[in-house]
């Protein structure tokens, strides 16, 4: 006889298809869905974790894998291919011993070091770092393509889903060096380098387009004018121009990064001219209908800023922090919609945050505090991960801990960026539309 009721057997066959049915969906979704559905994420640095990100002000080469660039050197020193290592370089009047500082490396832990310019708030120790690390990735085709992949991976773990990455492609080329021996600059890029140029995009784009689809990260290409390099001004727009509807992971924009010096006309005081053909490179560009961001204001004068927009097409700045210090300049360039592509922690390290507020580490009192405050339309960008020990979602915790940042502001600064972006308006829109999905998920 059976000594239960039906009605209780029919109530645990429903129970149990319930359950069955609840297992069965958790399974089906990805360790991420389940991540941010009821069941978490639970604080505010889990949600920094996982919330979808968009970075547009990030250079390649100051992200590059330090343990690949240091496997490689070793190789290349153990295979007696070294020779392209240079004993020193002598920059802004200082000798680096490149070659040795490598050979003494022990570890990768110790090349890691070598290359970051933590803690010693210079933009000039910045700099350094790259002439320890540059000639070893310099011309290097297949190097450079595997650290692009590795980039968008980086990307992805960072629950990054569009980012535009920047980097001067003649920098990276064969003879790409960023003082001249003879400190005396060439009217023209010659024609060998130029195909160096080709190639080195190439390789780039290859990589970047590898990583695109093996981790779903949207990537596209920002090529950068070097402010102490004006003779490759020109031949960057020509990249620029010619890769512009090369997608995916296109050229979107140019940019005119390594300093502000630039900004500064030719005068009788003598000097190389770094001006006039960053200038005409940049008015063609805009005759070229081509995107264009520029670094400006980040540890020099205000003016620089409105200089860029006003006679230099920009419709992005990189940094801007000394904008605060003219607060009608200010606001006539939030008015005009400008974007700036803020990056904390760089902004310390190189010096361009300065005062009372960056010597006692007061992220409540940042520049960008005071650009969101007034209305400004501001991201958050890590800048050189590598060389600054940073990551983005870094650059995130950093503000929601310490610059009272809270998660609504983060995803402001996301839809920002995601707003300023130089992809097309259909694609700009599915860009919106997918992050507002997900943020509503996390929510």
């Amino acid at each position: 006889m059976n000594e239960f009721p039906v009605s209780f057997s029919a109530q645990t066959l429903v129970i149990g298809v319930l359950v069955g049915a609840l297992v069965g969906f958790v399974l089906s979704q990805s360790k991420d869905d389940r991540k941010i559905n009821n069941f978490g994420p639970k604080t505010n640095t889990e949600k920094i974790a996982l919330m979808p990100k968009v970075e547009l002000h990030v250079h390649l080469d100051g992200s590059f894998d330090e343990l690949a660039v240091f496997a490689e050197a070793k190789a290349q020193l153990a295979s007696g291919n070294g020779d392209h290592l240079p004993d020193e370089v002598t920059l802004f009047g200082e000798t680096l011993p490149v070659r040795h500082a490598i050979e003494t490396c022990a570890s990768g832990e110790d090349f890691k070091k070598l290359v970051s310019c933590k803690d010693r708030r210079s933009l000039h120790a910045m700099f350094r770092c790259f002439e320890i690390f540059l000639p070893i990735v310099r011309g290097r085709l297949q190097l450079l393509e595997e650290l692009a992949y590795r980039f968008v991976e980086r990307q992805a773990a960072q629950s990054v889903v569009y980012t535009e990455v920047r980097y001067s492609p003649h920098l990276l080329a064969d003879g790409g060096l960023m003082v001249l021996d003879n400190g005396q600059l060439a009217q023209d890029v010659p024609s060998a380098m130029k195909d160096s140029a080709d190639a080195i995009l190439a390789a780039i784009t290859s990589g970047l387009r590898r990583g695109e689809k093996k981790f779903g990260v949207t990537v596209n290409q920002l090529l950068c004018c070097l402010a102490f390099r004006p003779d490759w001004a020109n031949d960057v727009v020509r990249l620029a121009e010619l890769h512009k509807d090369n997608f995916p992971c296109a050229v979107v924009g140019i940019d005119v990064a390594g300093g502000e010096e630039w900004f500064e006309k030719p005068n009788d005081k003598g000097g190389p001219d770094l001006h006039t053909s960053h200038a005409r490179a940049l008015q063609r560009a805009q005759a070229l209908n081509l995107n264009i961001t520029i670094h400006a204001g980040e540890d020099s004068n205000f003016s620089n800023v409105s200089e860029a927009i006003k006679d230099h097409g920009a419709t992005r700045i990189g940094h801007g922090y000394r904008l605060v210090e003219d607060k009608a300049m200010m606001h006539r360039m939030i008015e005009l919609g400008i974007h700036f592509e803020c990056c904390p922690t760089s902004s310390y390290e190189t010096g361009g945050w300065h005062g009372s507020s960056a010597e006692g580490l007061q992220w409540d009192r940042h520049p960008m505090k005071e650009l969101i405050a007034a209305g400004a339309s501001v991201g958050l960008n890590s800048d050189d991960p590598s060389v600054f020990s940073t990551s983005l979602t870094d650059e995130f915790q950093l503000m929601s801990s310490h610059g009272e940042m809270d998660f609504s502001q983060l995803v402001s600064c996301t839809m920002n960026a995601a707003d300023a972006t130089f992809l097309p308006e259909l694609q700009k829109q599915k860009l919106r539309q997918e992050l507002q999905t997900r943020f509503n998920a996390i929510h």
